[in-house]
Formats: C-alpha cells, sequence, structure tokens
C-alpha cells in the first residue's frame, strides 16, 4: 500500500513539472485497472496484456494529439508516445483506467462532451433516414467537433474531411444545418460506396438535391436557412409531398440499388449520363407519377456509353455487354424473337473478355438473374382446373417454345393456403426433358376448407452458361375459388 502510494507521488510529480514546463490543456495521471486488458487498439507499441509491466500513464492534452508517458508500479518512466485524439480512443482509455491526479485541478471536457453529443444527434438521424428508405447503410467516417471551425454558407458548410474524420464546426446544429448535414453525408457516403468517380461539381449538386429532398422527409423545421446556400435546388413546393418525396427517393436509389448489389463500377461517361438523367427527372414533377424504371434505364445507360468513341476498349466491350444484357430485361408486352440459344452464346462470348470481370465483380449473379427472367419468356405455363363436389382436378401444361434444352429441369407444384386442399393422387406425364411435351401432370385433389387457393410452380434447371450454378423461379399460375 504504502509502495504505491510512493510510486503514485512520484509520478505526480513528474506530471507537475511537465504541467508548469509545457503548459498543455491538460495533464492526467491514471493508474491502470488491476483486472483491465490494453490491448493493441490502446497503447500498440507495448502490446500490453495484463497489468504486470505498466501502471501508471501520464496522458498529456495537447488538443489535437495526446502524448502518453508509461510508469512501471516503482513510479519509473518507461516511454511514452504520441497518440490521434478519437472518441473511440477516448473511451477505450477510460474504460481501462483510474483517474488519479489531474492539472489543472478541474477541467472541462468541452471537446468529448460536445463531440459525443453531436454523434448521438447524428446517428439518430442517419438511422432514421435508413429506416424511411428501407437501406442498411453505415457511416464510415469519426465524426469530431471543432470550437476553431466557422459555418460557411456552401457546399463544405465548413466542414473538413480527413481521411476517415470529418471535423464539423461546433455551431452546425445552433445555425440550424444539422439536419440537411445528416441527409448531405447520407447520400454522399452511400452514392460514394457505388460509384467510384472523383467528385465534380455537378456530381456534388446531384447529392445536395437529394440531400435536401430527404431534409423534408423528417420536416426538416429550417428549410429557410437553406436559402443562405448559394446553390440550385430542387423546389419542394407544390406537389412534393413527403410520401412523393419518399417514393421518389425509393425508387431512385433502387437504380444505385442495383449497381452496388451486382458491384457494376461506371466509366466517367457512365456516370455523367447517370447524372443527367438525375437532373431531367428531378426538373419534371411528373416523375413521381410516371416513376422510373431501372431496366431500361440502364440499358439507356450503357448503349449510349457504348457509343463514345474515346472510351477504352475493356470499358466499351463491358458496355457492349451490360447493354446487351439489360435489354433481355426490357420486357412488359415484349416477346423474344431471336433464337434462346442464340442469345446464349453471345452472352457466352461476351464472357470470354477477362476485362469484363473487373468492372463487375458479381458477373455470375448478374448473368444469372437476368437470364432467369429471360428464359421464362420462353415457357408457357397453363392450369385448367374442373370442380366435382369435393374434388379439384387440375392439369398443368409447361411449353418450352425455344430451341433450348433446359438441363436438368425440374417443377413443384404448390398452393396457399396449404390446407386448402389435400392431394388424392398425381400423374406426371412429362417424357422429356426440353419441354416440349406441353402437358406434364395432373393432380387431383380433396377440397378442405373453402375460400381462395393460389398456384403457383417453383421450377429449377441448371445454368446454361455457368454450369455450376442451378437457376430458380417461382411463377404464379392461377388463383380459384373453392366454394362458397
Amino acid at each position: 500500500m504504502d509502495r504505491t502510494r510512493d510510486s503514485l507521488k512520484k509520478v505526480n510529480r513528474f506530471a507537475l513539472s511537465e504541467f508548469k514546463e509545457l503548459h498543455p490543456k491538460s495533464i492526467k495521471v491514471l493508474q491502470v485497472k488491476a483486472k483491465s486488458v490494453l490491448t493493441r487498439g490502446v497503447l500498440p507499441n507495448y502490446h500490453v496484456r495484463e497489468i504486470g509491466y505498466i501502471r501508471f500513464l501520464v496522458v498529456l492534452d495537447r488538443g489535437k494529439e495526446f502524448r502518453i508517458y508509461f510508469f512501471d508500479k516503482n513510479g519509473n518512466n518507461i516511454g511514452g508516445q504520441n497518440y490521434d485524439v478519437t472518441p473511440k480512443f477516448l473511451k477505450k482509455l477510460e474504460k481501462s483506467t483510474v483517474l488519479k491526479t489531474q492539472f489543472p485541478k478541474k477541467t472541462p471536457r468541452e471537446f468529448e462532451d460536445s463531440t459525443l453529443l453531436f454523434q448521438r444527434e447524428f446517428s439518430k438521424l442517419f438511422h432514421h433516414i435508413n429506416s424511411v428508405l428501407g437501406i442498411n447503410h453505415k457511416y464510415p467516417y469519426t465524426i469530431l467537433v471543432r470550437k476553431d471551425l466557422q459555418v460557411k454558407y456552401d457546399k463544405t458548410l465548413g466542414c473538413r474531411r480527413v481521411n476517415k474524420r470529418i471535423y464539423v464546426p461546433a455551431k452546425l446544429k445552433s445555425e440550424g444545418f444539422l439536419e440537411f448535414f445528416v441527409s448531405l453525408e447520407w447520400f454522399d457516403t452511400y452514392i460514394s460506396s457505388i460509384v467510384d468517380i472523383t467528385h465534380e461539381n455537378n456530381i456534388e449538386l446531384v447529392f445536395h438535391d437529394l440531400a435536401i429532398l430527404l431534409s423534408g422527409v423528417y420536416e426538416y423545421k429550417n428549410i429557410e436557412k437553406l436559402s443562405l446556400l448559394n446553390l440550385k435546388f430542387v423546389s419542394l413546393s407544390g406537389d412534393f409531398s413527403r410520401d412523393s418525396v419518399v417514393n421518389l427517393l425509393k425508387k431512385y436509389l433502387g437504380i444505385l440499388t442495383i449497381l452496388k448489389k451486382y458491384r457494376i463500377k461506371l466509366s466517367l461517361v457512365e456516370f455523367r449520363y447517370l447524372i443527367s438523367q438525375t437532373y431531367e427527372k428531378f426538373d419534371f414533377k411528373n416523375i413521381l407519377e410516371e416513376g422510373i424504371e431501372a431496366d431500361p434505364f440502364f440499358f439507356r445507360l450503357f448503349s449510349q456509353a457504348s457509343k463514345v468513341e474515346d472510351q477504352e476498349k475493356a470499358l466499351l466491350d463491358k458496355d457492349l455487354f451490360l447493354s446487351t444484357l439489360f435489354g433481355l430485361t426490357i420486357s412488359g408486352d415484349f416477346k423474344p424473337t431471336s433464337p434462346l440459344n442464340t442469345t446464349i452464346t453471345i452472352i457466352t462470348d461476351f464472357l470470354k473478355n477477362s476485362l469484363i470481370y473487373t468492372h463487375v465483380l458479381k458477373i455470375e449473379s448478374l448473368v444469372s438473374d437476368i437470364l432467369t427472367n429471360y428464359i421464362i419468356l420462353y415457357l408457357d405455363f397453363n392450369v385448367y382446373t374442373t370442380i366435382q363436389g369435393e374434388i379439384l382436378d387440375l392439369d398443368l401444361y409447361i411449353n418450352n417454345k425455344s430451341n433450348y434444352v433446359l438441363e436438368d429441369f425440374s417443377y413443384e407444384l404448390s398452393w396457399q393456403p396449404k390446407k386448402g386442399l389435400t392431394v388424392r393422387s398425381r400423374e406426371d406425364m412429362l417424357k422429356s426433358r426440353d419441354l416440349h411435351e406441353k402437358k406434364i401432370s395432373n393432380y387431383n385433389f380433396q377440397m378442405g376448407k373453402k375460400g381462395s387457393v393460389v398456384f403457383s410452380c417453383a421450377i429449377s434447371f441448371t445454368n446454361p452458361i455457368f454450369k455450376d450454378r442451378k437457376m430458380r423461379k417461382k411463377i404464379f399460375l392461377k388463383e380459384i375459388l373453392l366454394g362458397k
């Protein structure tokens, strides 16, 4: 006990000497908790596992960084190191130590308190955006509040971004820009996670347009403040109701989500086209009624980019491939005219170019998803039913109209609610796997609970391009009423 007290006095003398000589903002003498473990994240150069070696810490607060000296149980100085100030570091340090002495005696924790308060409010608003738009996006930066930064009425709002940190003016909230800042950061970081393009003025304007739209989603109270910013924004007047804004943003983000899902990297030409289309849609309020159709949009995006002469050959090949692939998804009343095996051959030939894989990182999933929906267009599903008393007789027809044989084809009829029908007998009539035999199954059901029954068919077959993958799809067939 006395030995510890004597060691602490020795450390305190060192701390007081440093305080008088160096004049830091503050100095704290900390004792390492007996059962704590200081991981590499706190003291990286010392590999400390338990208390054994380091007993006391002297922490000099220099504002932007800390200087930490290490002392053993006898109060001997065994070295020091500088550390950057982050809330995560402060939290770990506080958890692993006990405060013994500090100079000056009472030091306000303005930096920690203002930063943590701002982080909590930012996190709450950020998660609200996630819930409104139905996207689980994580913010990648550490926010630090700085009193020396002034709020600016431009695109930066006075914030500074350095590596994985963003420094914000302490008065950003009191000036009325917190909600706008959060929505701006949401779109900036979300779009940047999808499109790896260097920021330009017109790109930043898109972020701001989206941000101000989203500000209206959570009833932004200081919307008039944005008039101070010398920027062009989309008007929130007229028919831009909260629900309309949410629907618009969900549709727009649905397009970006496809890029992220398959990790498609856009070239600068492609992204400029995306931006121009964005402004075109925002300029007309009827987009809220018309919506955004993602598949034709992507087909136009890549087909237009493939016509630009100064594009690199690898990017042109990628654009031709993707415009061909997304062109298959423009269905609606579309009826396929080219032979299915010809389409499969074209896609297979494109995939021989290994450079395409560097621009579409999840290319197998993209091809499989689009090709599955395209192949379905070549299949006719028909269901014929007859009811006699409590017995339902059902014939299922599947006709392959293509010249391509679907390998390892299988199907399974299903219905909801399951208790509505009980199978009395089933007869399969499929003679060949190419499905040119139209009638493939007959079901005889005992009807149970009265009401409507929905029939579906889950089909499966080997991917014609990636043979190790199975392609699956559930097809709605028919809804019938059982009794009254």
